[in-house]
């Protein structure tokens, strides 16, 4: 597990060409830990590289289907290829397994939001408020939904 460790804090502060090397070997030792795997998937996304990424994700999901961490970042990649259908699906299946999980909510509504489904997308951020009231983001991305949803009301 040394690599894995020493790979999350190189991650941690920015040194992401060496967290793929250190995840690389981690893997190279144990290649069925999913979470070794989607740490690796997230590295690379802020890297990215959606591609390898999805790949590591899916990987993380054969080995544990019910990793509502893996199912979330695997929708963040796809929705920055702008599947944003595909997406959706990963960020509903993390909510099934982790129903009170903030960030799913919170990127779930911003894959709806880019849809032009701001009334979904508003409950999505208001769901992710109330689990976590300080999350920023969400709060303004609740902000900005109400404006464009009230926006499309008028032109009707």
């Amino acid at each position: 597990m040394a690599h894995s460790e020493l790979a999350y804090a190189l991650a941690s502060r920015g040194g992401f060409d060496e967290a793929v090397k250190h995840y690389t070997k981690a893997l190279r030792i144990n290649p069925d830990n999913a979470k070794t795997h989607s740490n690796l998937g997230g590295v690379l996304t802020r890297q990215d590289k959606f591609q390898e990424a999805i790949e590591h994700f899916t990987e993380a999901l054969r080995i544990d289907p019910n990793f509502a961490d893996a199912h979330n970042n695997l929708g963040y990649a796809l929705a920055r290829q702008g599947k944003l259908d595909e997406a959706i699906e990963c960020y509903t299946k993390a909510l099934q397994i982790k129903p009170d999980y903030a960030d799913a909510h919170y990127n779930f509504g911003v894959a709806l939001a880019r849809q032009r489904k701001f009334g979904e997308a508003i409950e999505c951020f208001a769901e992710a408020l109330r689990i976590r009231p300080g999350f920023t983001a969400a709060r303004e991305s609740l902000e900005k939904a109400v404006f464009f949803q009230k926006k499309l009301e008028r032109k009707r």
